[in-house]
C-alpha cells in the first residue's frame, strides 16, 4: 500500500488563476483552511480546520513554505499542533493542458506500519478526492472581481520577480543591468516606483518613500539605500497592487494619459503593467544570473496586447526602439527584442 497520496486533477482555467486559488491566503479559506499564510520560503503559518478524532487530526496545523515556482509548484510542511513528528509535504504542481490546468498534488509523510497513519492517509486521500477538490472547482467557477483575469495574470507575473528578488545574493544588487545606467538594486527600486506612482494616481495621493525606496518620476530609478529590503518593499507594492485591482471602483479609475490614451487603471496594469514586469525581471535575472526564462503565456499575451501600441510606446520616450528579432527567434526572444532588449 502506498505511504502518499496522489490526486490528479483538471481544472477547465488557466494556471495563473488556479495559482492565485492556491497562495492568496483569503481563497485559500473558501476552499482548504484559513490561514495566515504569506507566499515566502520560510514562511511558517497556522491553518485550523474541524478535528477528525478518528484520524487523530487536532484541526489545527502548523505550516511552512518549502518552496515555489510561480505558477508551476508549491511545496508546504504541514505538522498537527497536537501531534509529535516531522508531518507531511504536500506538492501542488499546475501543468498547462489546453485552456486548462492539470493539478497533481502529492502528500508524503505517512509511516505505513503505523496504523493511524493509515487511518489519517485514507480519510485525507478521501477528502482531498472529494470535499476539498469540489470546493476548489467551485471557486474558480465563481465571477467577479476576486477571481478577474488582470488580477490572475498580475500575480503570477509578481510573483515571478519576486522570486527573483528573494534569491539575489546580498553581493550582486551592484551589478549592472541590461538597463543602462542601472544596477540590480536600481531596476527593483524603479518597479517599486512606478507602482507607488500609479497607485498614488488611482487614491489621489502623493507617493511616499519606504522600506529605503524613495520616490522619483515614474519613468526614472529612485534612490535605494544600500540597506533596501527590497522583497518587503516589492511585496508591499504588489499586495496594494491587488487590493486595488479586487475593488471594482478604484480599478475603473481612468488614468490621466500614456500609452494607451486615457483608460481605466486596470486596463494600463494588464498591458503596460504587464510589459513593465515581464521586461524587469529579465533584466534583474540577467543582472544577478538567475533564471531568465519567462512565463510563455505571459509573454505571448503581453506582446499582443502592445503590438498595436507600439508606436505610443516609442513616443513617450520611456522605451527603446524595437530591434530586429533573429530569423526563428522563439516568443520570449521576439517579444523582449520589441522592447528593444538584445537577449
Amino acid at each position: 500500500m502506498s505511504d502518499c497520496v496522489h490526486v490528479d486533477q483538471f481544472l477547465p482555467h488557466p494556471p495563473g488563476k488556479v495559482w492565485r486559488a492556491l497562495t492568496e491566503p483569503d481563497l485559500i479559506a473558501r476552499w482548504l483552511m484559513p490561514g495566515d499564510f504569506r507566499l515566502e520560503v520560510g514562511h511558517r503559518y497556522t491553518m485550523r480546520t474541524a478535528p477528525l478524532p478518528a484520524a487523530g487530526f487536532s484541526g489545527t496545523v502548523d505550516a511552512e513554505v518549502l518552496a515555489f515556482e510561480p505558477a508551476r509548484m508549491l511545496r508546504v510542511r504541514w505538522r498537527d499542533a497536537a501531534g509529535t513528528g516531522d508531518g507531511w509535504t504536500i506538492t501542488w504542481t499546475l501543468h498547462p493542458e489546453g485552456t486548462g490546468t492539470r493539478l497533481f498534488l502529492l502528500q508524503e509523510g505517512f509511516d505505513p506500519d503505523n496504523p493511524l497513519h493509515r487511518r489519517a492517509r485514507d480519510v485525507m486521500a478521501d477528502g482531498w478526492r472529494t470535499r476539498t477538490a469540489r470546493r476548489l472547482a467551485d471557486l474558480l467557477t465563481e465571477t467577479g472581481p476576486t477571481m478577474n483575469d488582470t488580477a490572475t495574470n498580475y500575480r503570477v507575473l509578481a510573483d515571478g520577480l519576486l522570486a527573483r528578488i528573494e534569491a539575489t545574493p546580498p553581493a550582486r544588487w551592484d551589478a549592472p543591468s541590461p538597463c543602462d545606467g542601472w544596477t540590480a538594486r536600481q531596476v527593483v527600486g524603479h518597479v517599486v516606483n512606478g507602482h507607488r506612482g500609479i497607485l498614488a494616481m488611482v487614491d489621489r495621493r502623493p507617493p511616499t518613500p519606504a522600506d529605503g525606496v524613495g520616490i522619483a518620476p515614474m519613468a526614472d530609478a529612485p534612490p535605494v539605500e544600500p540597506t533596501a529590503d527590497l522583497a518587503t518593499a516589492f511585496r508591499r507594492c504588489r499586495d496594494d497592487m491587488l487590493a486595488m485591482l479586487h475593488d471594482p471602483a478604484r480599478a475603473a479609475t481612468p488614468l490621466p494619459g500614456g500609452p494607451l490614451g486615457p483608460v481605466p487603471v486596470e486596463q494600463a496594469v494588464a498591458v503596460i503593467g504587464s510589459l513593465e514586469l515581464l521586461v524587469h525581471t529579465w533584466d534583474l535575472a540577467r543582472a544577478v544570473g538567475a533564471d531568465d526564462a519567462l512565463d510563455p503565456a505571459q509573454v505571448t499575451r503581453t506582446h499582443q496586447a502592445l503590438l498595436p501600441h507600439a508606436e505610443g510606446l516609442r513616443r513617450t520616450g520611456a522605451f527603446r526602439p524595437s530591434v530586429p528579432p533573429p530569423p526563428g527567434a522563439d516568443p520570449q526572444t521576439a517579444f523582449l527584442c520589441f522592447t528593444g532588449r538584445h537577449p
